[in-house]
């Protein structure tokens, strides 16, 4: 939520109540269920969620109630979002959300605690890069997973073989080892520094010894201003764990 706030304060053009005018629609008026979503509603993964979760099915219901076509109304979310929008970030970490998020995760084991939240602040960073087909990629660096791209396109430099069948075979292993490079080095940089030369090494050898279906947004403006933007819970609902 304040990386939203600062990237908004920072280089947008509205202020938070008017960007959040949408969702709050969306979230009172309701979303539409497409088959994707009802798949996964009718699913095991979510039957097992809403048995130790009641905030979860009071919010999204039981499997056999979905539709396609039909509305999932969210009217706490909206109640959520126009705090929000009214009194900004600082009520999320620091205000009556804060309050109320703390309470319900502590009570699903969580270790988070007020002072987590009050401490929380958006960083800053310079990108990482690489060049690749004499472009220059950027990606931003560690905790985030554009490492993973990098590695990637660091190895592909070395691959000289020009028959389709082995390139395809080749970005499938070299995927491989770009993404376990990511879990080995995509970490907090306030706990653990990144070696950069690590990052840049094009050493097919030594590269391998080291050896979609989430939603994004890329957008650059007339202005060069450029934005990837990725919202996800990582797996299926996350945790499941929701505060009402």
């Amino acid at each position: 939520v304040h990386a939203w706030e600062t990237a908004l304060i920072k280089y947008g053009k509205k202020n938070l109540k008017k960007v959040l005018e949408n969702a709050i629609n969306l979230a009172e008026k309701g979303i539409v269920i497409d088959k994707y979503l009802k798949t996964f509603f009718e699913s095991k993964v979510y039957r097992n969620l809403i048995k130790n979760n009641k905030n979860l099915s009071d919010i999204y219901g039981y499997s056999k109630n979905f539709k396609i076509g039909s509305k999932i109304k969210q009217k706490n979310l909206a109640k959520t979002l126009r705090i929000l929008s009214k009194e900004g970030s600082k009520s999320f970490y620091k205000g009556k959300l804060s309050k109320i998020i703390v309470e319900d995760i502590s009570k699903q084991g969580s270790i988070i605690t007020s002072d987590d939240f009050k401490n929380h602040s958006t960083l800053i960073q310079k990108p990482i890069s690489t060049t690749y087909l004499n472009k220059k990629i950027y990606v931003a660096p560690p905790n985030s997973q554009g490492l993973a791209l990098i590695s990637l396109c660091n190895l592909f430099k070395v691959i000289k073989n020009n028959n389709d069948k082995t390139k395809l075979s080749d970005y499938l292993k070299n995927k491989k080892t770009a993404f376990k490079y990511r879990d080995l080095y995509c970490v907090d940089p306030s706990i653990s520094k990144i070696n950069h030369k690590i990052i840049n090494n094009t050493k097919k050898n030594y590269l391998e010894k080291i050896s979609g279906d989430t939603s994004t947004l890329v957008v650059v403006d007339k202005q060069g201003n450029a934005v990837s933007w990725v919202q996800s819970l990582f797996e299926e609902f996350g945790s499941g764990v929701v505060s009402p």
